[in-house]
């Protein structure tokens, strides 16, 4: 199997889901401790992010694969990780067409105090979708990103950074009927 890795040419700020937006989304785009940034104050209890949605990654995966699962990294570390103030996955999702589609998954895993990176989906996982090569290497094809903050009042306010988010691709190929009859004589 046959695997491709990249990360996002553009990141922005969507206000589909949440109501905290993300500050200098296009931070995201490369592992290099420049962050994207959503925070809230102490007694703001539990605020959902805005999606920060990466798109145009660049893919050129052949016309002719198959496209067998989609893993996305999140190089991600929160201010705090305690059970009353924590940062976590809310919800990722494919995009599909330039809007999210498929399965959403969650991670209850509190960010840690420094970049490490999670991983969801994986080399077998389309996510609940049906993606080709053209779906994959079109522009608008990426992932969204929701965090959910977690500050209650008598604790501290918290923060969540985003270093990098990026993408893997798995495919294959056809058999080549041509092949098998050769190894068939």
């Amino acid at each position: 199997m046959a695997s491709i890795t990249k990360s996002p040419g553009t990141i922005v700020n969507d206000t589909t889901v949440g109501t905290v937006a993300w500050n200098n989304p296009t931070n995201a785009a490369a592992s290099d401790d420049v962050y994207a940034t959503v925070g809230i104050n102490a007694g703001q209890e539990i605020q959902y992010s805005n999606y920060l949605k990466c798109t145009n990654f660049g893919f050129a995966i052949p016309t002719n694969a198959i496209i067998k699962g989609v893993q996305i990294d999140i190089e991600r570390h929160a201010s705090l990780n305690t059970s009353n103030n924590n940062v976590h996955i809310q919800a990722v999702r494919l995009v599909k067409g330039g809007t999210p589609q498929g399965s959403s998954k969650l991670s209850s895993q509190y960010w840690p105090l420094s970049d490490a990176y999670e991983s969801l989906g994986g080399s077998a996982d389309m996510w609940g979708l049906t993606l080709t090569p053209a779906d994959i290497n079109a522009s608008n094809f990426g992932v969204v990103l929701e965090a959910v903050l977690y500050a209650p009042a008598g604790y501290d306010s918290i923060t969540g950074y985003v270093d990098h988010i990026r993408i893997t691709v798995y495919y294959t190929f056809p058999p080549n009927p041509g092949a098998m009859l050769l190894m068939q004589l």
